[in-house]
């Protein structure tokens, strides 16, 4: 019987051990990574002012590679908004004249899974490319 106990003790140790690092792992660590953007921006989709779709973006950057999280809502004509793209951007500068772009888009109720790599190329900086790019389409209804 204290045999069982100390079984059973051991499992739910080793399950909240397992929930405890699990939550502490995230991709974007906090000491590793800096958050450079971050907003919220509603938008009309059909009717002038009826702010059916929510832009929310987060944007990292470690100096070497910026990382966007980047989620879109729509509300359908009711008061609740509803998750329709959930996505993550990683740029990355490999040389002098070129960035890879990996664009994931994360399953939702309304939009596949879809992963596209592709390179692109510019002489600007991390920073300045973000800033010149993505910033201005993460604020913008048409992206």
């Amino acid at each position: 019987m204290m045999l069982k106990k100390k079984y059973i003790l051991g499992i739910l140790l080793a399950i909240f051990m397992l929930c405890a690092v699990v939550s502490a792992v995230d991709d974007v660590s906090a000491a590793k990574y800096k958050v450079i953007d971050k907003g919220t921006k509603y938008y009309d989709n059909d009717v002038k002012g009826d702010k059916n779709v929510k832009s929310v973006w987060k944007t990292y950057s470690n100096g070497k590679k910026i990382v966007i999280y980047w989620k879109g809502y729509n509300n359908f004509g009711k008061k609740e908004y509803k998750l329709v793209t959930n996505s993550k951007i990683t740029v990355t500068k490999v040389s002098k004249t070129k960035f890879k772009i990996t664009d994931i888009s994360y399953r939702t109720k309304y939009v596949p899974y879809d992963k596209d790599t592709y390179y692109v190329k510019s002489k600007l900086s991390l920073k300045s490319y973000y800033s010149k790019t993505y910033k201005p389409a993460l604020r913008s209804p048409y992206g």
